[in-house]
Parts: C-alpha cells; sequence; structure tokens
C-alpha cells in the first residue's frame, strides 16, 4: 500500500503528516455472505489489499476452475470490473510441465467478460496450498497490481481510470477463504478547500463592507525558526466573514506546492476569542494540512494582521490594502 506523507517542515508551511484514510475489515464480519465494500472514488489516490488462499485447487489441463479477485465499479457479479489471479499448468501430464499464476484484469457488462491485460507469475506465489495477497492501486490515472505470497510485489502498471462507483467485493469461483481487507485512499484535499467566491464577488463585497478585517491583505514579514519552519510562499489573502468567523481565502503568492493553489480556495478560519482582536487561527500550510495545535491571530490598531505559530516558533504578518 502506498504511503504518503508531507517531507518539508515548512510554515504556510508543510509539517509531518498525511491524508490518508485506512480501514481494515474483519473477513468474519461476512460470515457466509460475500464480502461486499466501500472505496472513496473522490480521492486522488485508492487502494485495495486482500489476502485470501483458494482452497482444494488441483492440477488439470490448463487454468483451474478457482479463481478470486477484487472487483470495483461494482453493480453485481455480470457488472463489474475485476482483477484476479487464478492457477494453472502449461502442459498438463508432460515432462515440460509446470505451475503458473495468472493475474487478469477484465471488464465485465452484461456478462460478456472483456480481458484487458494479463500477467503471468511463477516465482513469489503460492501456486499449490498457501496464501496469497492482491492489491490494487489506482493514482494519476494509472493502476497498479502487485501479488506475493509474502509482500506483495508490483507486477503490472498500466494507464486506467480509477473507479467511478464507490461499491467493490471480493469474488471467487470454488472455495475461499479471506484472511485480510484494507482499503486506503488519499483525500482531495484541492476540492475540499474550494469555494464558490470569485473576484468580482468580493470586489463588490468590499467596495460595501463596514467590517474593517474584510478586504484585500498581503505578506508583510515574517518570524521562522528554519529548524522547524520554512515560508511557503509570500501571500496574498482575501479575508471574508462568514457567520461567527472569518474566512482567509488564497489570492496568489504560494511557491510550494503552488499548481494545487488556486484563487478563493481556503487558506484558514479566525474564530473570535473573548479577548478583542484576538482569533482562534486554523491554517492550511502549503500542502493542505490544517494547522491548529495553539495557532492563533491577531490584528493591531494599525490594521496588521499576525498569525502566530508557537509549536514552530514563528509567525508571518500581513498588512490590509
Amino acid at each position: 500500500m502506498k504511503h504518503l506523507f508531507s517531507i518539508i517542515l515548512a510554515i504556510a508551511v508543510v509539517f509531518s503528516g498525511n491524508s490518508q484514510k485506512r480501514e481494515y475489515y474483519d473477513p468474519l464480519s461476512w460470515g457466509d455472505n460475500r464480502p461486499e465494500f466501500d472505496v472513496d472514488t473522490s480521492g486522488v489516490f485508492i487502494a485495495v489489499e486482500a489476502r485470501g488462499e483458494l482452497i482444494g485447487v488441483k492440477e488439470r489441463r490448463g487454468s483451474a476452475k478457482e479463481w478470486w479477485g477484487i472487483a470495483w465499479n461494482y453493480v453485481d457479479d455480470a457488472n463489474c470490473c475485476m482483477a484476479r489471479i487464478g492457477v494453472r499448468n502449461t502442459d498438463f501430464g508432460d515432462l515440460t510441465d509446470s505451475r503458473v499464476l495468472d493475474l487478469t484484469v477484465v471488464e465485465r457488462r452484461n456478462g460478456e467478460e472483456a480481458v484487458k491485460h494479463v500477467t503471468t507469475l511463477e516465482r513469489g506465489v503460492s501456486l499449490q496450498k498457501g496464501a496469497n495477497s492482491l492489491a490494487v492501486e489506482w493514482d494519476r490515472g494509472r493502476m497498479k497490481l502487485f501479488v506475493g505470497a509474502k509482500e506483495p510485489e508490483l507486477v503490472m502498471d498500466v494507464e486506467y481510470p480509477k473507479p467511478v462507483q464507490p461499491q467493490c467485493a471480493i469474488l471467487y469461483s470454488g472455495r475461499f477463504k479471506l484472511l485480510s481487507l484494507i482499503t486506503e485512499s488519499e483525500e482531495n484535499k484541492p476540492r475540499l478547500l474550494a469555494t464558490s467566491y470569485s473576484k468580482a464577488m468580493l470586489d463588490d463585497r468590499f467596495a460595501a463592507s463596514v467590517d474593517p478585517i474584510e478586504g484585500y491583505w498581503s505578506y508583510l514579514d515574517r518570524e521562522t525558526d528554519d529548524a522547524r519552519a520554512r515560508l511557503g510562499g509570500r501571500y496574498d489573502l482575501a479575508i471574508v466573514r462568514e457567520g461567527d468567523e472569518y474566512l482567509l481565502l488564497y489570492v496568489g503568492g504560494a511557491d510550494v506546492n503552488s499548481s494545487n493553489w488556486k484563487p478563493m480556495m481556503v487558506k484558514g478560519r479566525m474564530t473570535p476569542t473573548p479577548f478583542k482582536s484576538h482569533y482562534d487561527l486554523t491554517w492550511y500550510d502549503s500542502m493542505m494540512v490544517p494547522m491548529d495545535d495553539d495557532t492563533f491571530s491577531m490584528v493591531d490598531d494599525e490594521m496588521i494582521l499576525t498569525l502566530k505559530f508557537p509549536v514552530y516558533r514563528s509567525q508571518l504578518r500581513f498588512y490590509k490594502r
């Protein structure tokens, strides 16, 4: 399975953390029912890893009748996509015969099956008794498949779209024992931080606003502990009031991860405290991870906005334009 970690410590900033969601399923929870589960199709990265064992598979001419696999875009057995594994004998009864495992990607439509990709494995997999692990990952328009008797190893990397429907299932033919099942996804952070604001909308709003905090703000200076944090950009912000809090919207200026930051995405939130001009702060760093551990902000009489990050011994200051 893929493990994603921010590797830059920064203010505005990238700090160690990740946005992966991982779920472990108890195979016993399905009883005699077919294992069905969901994946988060909104994720920019999706993965499913299962481990299972086919029982009572006998050698025979050609492919064994028994197989198992991971199905996605699952409507029913006749309508789905699937990566499946099954064993076969290459030349049963002959001295040159060998046992191999086929990994096959198929698409089923109304019971008709189309084979999209096939690869054959002879090593690192269980070909008689014993379990195999099968993992499927979708990331940036590609699909990677991993198989192994112990640690699954990459055996296929092809162009393939991620699931568009959340329903998935473990399908099999013959006697099969599911030993483990894990799903993992990485949330689509740009989508979560998107808003419906536009510059024209804010220009009209700010022109009529009597709230001194609302308006456009620009980077002034910083104090950072370079061992703990570094600047992610000299940001321009738009601050707009929503209910009891202020939204800090990104306007421009990102250096780190700049391709993912679009105008009017949420860069932070300020919530009033009992103290005048002091706010609890949630700030989204360069990798769009929220920072809210003891962070706060304040606006002084000269309309200087200061964002404080005590854990990182750092601060950013902005002035109102």
